[in-house]
């Protein structure tokens, strides 16, 4: 086993951009190898063995990373059932699963040494899975063929008539069903919010007005035209 000194030597403290494979090294042997506790920010917060306090913004310094590529890497080691974070007391302690694979403690029994910390985490890892499958799941309902969710959306409006007439409706339909060759959404898709009951009235009001505007205009031209001939 690597001897701890190491990670005291110039070659690994000078500052550079970590790689992911010196990143979990460090988390590894940043981590309490006994309980004990530690003060941050005038809070005494307890550890355990394996744990550690490292919020997002500590690692991005320590290791010369990004936000996005920080998260990525936290949120690969919880769904793999390598880590698992809690806050405390308003701080961020980062958990080592296996911890014990990797620094074995000497005189006690690795079966005991393992089992709170194995439980929780192989507990937290089921629900990352789980919360993963159910994403997954979400995703591919999503990939459905477009023209099948089109279907499923223009045969929902039939239980919004007679309370609005037919041919509107279908105008409706047509209207906030298109999309491009190459779109993978429909226009009401790509709405943040989409009521349908409300969208109808409001194009009930829209039409409304169209209409009325409409007839004004040629109510209009036929005064004209009737001007034209009596002049003629």
């Amino acid at each position: 086993m690597l001897s701890r000194k190491f990670f005291k030597n110039a070659l690994w403290t000078q500052s550079r951009t970590f790689s992911p494979a010196e990143a979990w090294i460090d988390l590894i042997v940043s981590a309490r190898f006994e309980a004990g506790t530690e003060i941050v920010n005038d809070k005494w917060i307890q550890l355990e063995r394996g744990e550690q306090i490292a919020s997002v913004r500590y690692l991005m310094k320590r290791y010369g990373w990004g936000n996005s590529k920080v998260s990525k890497f936290l949120k690969n080691l919880t769904s793999e059932g390598s880590i698992r974070r809690e806050v405390r007391q308003g701080e961020t302690v980062l958990i080592l699963c296996k911890y014990d694979d990797y620094n074995d403690p000497k005189n006690r029994s690795k079966t005991a040494a393992r089992t709170p910390t194995r439980q929780q985490c192989d507990s937290s890892a089921t629900a990352a899975r789980q919360n993963k499958e159910g994403k997954e799941r979400k995703e591919g309902n999503k990939e459905k063929k477009i023209e099948e969710r089109k279907k499923i959306f223009l045969l929902s409006l039939n239980d919004f008539h007679p309370e609005f007439p037919k041919e509107m409706i279908r105008d409706f339909g047509r209207h906030w069903t298109e999309h491009g060759d190459r779109d993978r959404k429909m226009r009401f898709e790509k709405e943040k919010t989409f009521g349908v009951k409300a969208r109808l009235s409001t194009w009930k009001r829209n039409e409304q007005k169209w209409n009325t505007g409409k007839k004004t205009n040629q109510g209009f031209s036929d005064k004209l035209s009737n001007w034209g001939s009596s002049a003629s």
